[in-house]
């Protein structure tokens, strides 16, 4: 196992190399090695054998919001990334779309469906294996969700998406109503998955995802 710095912090990203039977590289990254390697043991006895034409990226969304940060930071190709999601936020999984990522993977499925992934991704084909919600924010005010969720204010977010305050504050409100939330810090912790009936489908998750 060997790790590179990941972008803008002190943690180190997990990096797995597994080699298929056709001879094509597999890699697995993770930010969190230690609460990952059930998942990567169980990766590495999948029987692949797609004819992939370049190396695939799985990347595994441990800790919380890790893979969008790398998808930001722009560190990983996106045309062979593959994204095992464990936010049950449909703005999340969502925005991470709207970035474009190959392939979105609810961590459910993921050892049932990651075959059928890695041969959408060799024939040049897109691919979410996510459940069905009904999205409730508009893909501007996803983006402005997902600022609030690093605590930003209505000025920074201005600054950053080049909108007005008032702008910005009626959409605040707006994105407040439709998620049903109290104020902004929950409309944050709803963009993470982490209200707390979001908190328990992920731990149900984490037991029975395999």
């Amino acid at each position: 196992m060997s790790s590179i710095a990941y972008p803008d912090s002190n943690r180190n990203i997990a990096q797995n190399s597994f080699q298929c039977r056709n001879g094509d590289v597999f890699t697995v990254y993770c930010g969190d090695p230690t609460t990952t390697m059930t998942w990567l043991a169980d990766i590495q006895q999948l029987d692949l054998s797609y004819d992939l034409d370049a190396s695939v990226c799985l990347l595994i969304d441990i800790p919380v919001g890790f893979a969008l940060r790398v998808v930001e930071a722009g560190e990983l190709s996106l045309a062979d990334l593959m994204i095992v999601v464990f936010n049950h936020c449909p703005e999340y999984s969502e925005l991470l779309w709207d970035n474009g990522v190959s392939s979105l993977i609810d961590c459910d499925v993921m050892f049932d469906v990651l075959p059928e992934a890695l041969a959408c991704l060799s024939r040049g084909e897109r691919c979410r294996y996510l459940p069905n919600h009904t999205l409730l924010l508009t893909r501007a005010e996803r983006r402005i969700l997902r600022l609030l969720g690093d605590g930003l204010t209505n000025e920074q977010i201005a600054h950053l998406l080049d909108m007005t305050i008032y702008s910005v504050k009626n959409s605040v409100k707006e994105i407040i109503a439709k998620l049903s939330v109290q104020n902004r810090h929950q409309a944050g912790l709803y963009f993470w998955g982490m209200l707390e009936w979001q908190v328990m489908q992920k731990y149900r998750a984490l037991g029975n995802g395999r």
